[in-house]
C-alpha cells in the first residue's frame, strides 16, 4: 500500500535521548480527503525522512485521529539499534512489531507462579 499523495507528515518536539539510545518525536499526519495512513506507511515515511536503514528500530505509539478526520498525531521512537530497542521497549510492543514471541500461558499457571513467589520469604523472588 502506498500512502496517498495528499498526505503530509511533520515531526515536532524532536529530542535526542542518549540514555536510552534513541531519538523521539511527535508525528503529525495531515490526510485531508483520504483515509488515515497505516502504521507501516507512517514508519516508511519516517524512515525516509530521517534516513533510517533498519525500519524495525522505529516504534510508533499512541496514534489518534482527531474528531472530524483529516489529522492524526502520535509518538515515534527511533532506536540506535535493535539491541537497545529490545532492552528498553515493553514486551507487548515487541510482540506487536514481530520482534518477540508471546508466551502462551493459562490463567491458572500465571496465578500459581504469582502465589509461589509470594510464599518465598527472605530470598529473591522468581518471575
Amino acid at each position: 500500500l502506498k500512502m496517498p499523495e495528499k498526505t503530509v507528515i511533520r515531526t515536532r518536539r524532536f529530542m535526542q535521548n542518549p540514555l536510552l539510545h534513541r531519538r523521539q518525536m511527535v508525528v503529525e499526519v495531515t490526510h485531508t480527503a483520504t483515509r488515515a495512513p497505516t502504521r507501516r506507511e507512517i514508519r516508511d515515511r519516517v524512515a525516509e525522512l530521517y534516513h533510517i536503514t533498519n525500519k524495525d528500530t522505529i516504534v510508533l505509539t499512541g496514534f489518534k485521529t482527531h474528531f472530524g478526520g483529516g489529522f492524526t498525531s502520535g509518538f515515534c521512537r527511533v532506536y540506535d539499534d535493535l539491541k537497545h530497542l529490545q532492552k528498553v521497549e515493553a514486551k507487548f510492543v515487541q510482540c506487536r512489531m514481530g520482534l518477540a514471541k508471546r508466551v502462551e500461558r493459562s490463567r491458572k499457571q500465571i496465578k500459581m507462579q504469582k502465589n509461589r513467589a509470594l510464599k518465598q520469604w527472605g530470598t529473591k523472588k522468581t518471575t
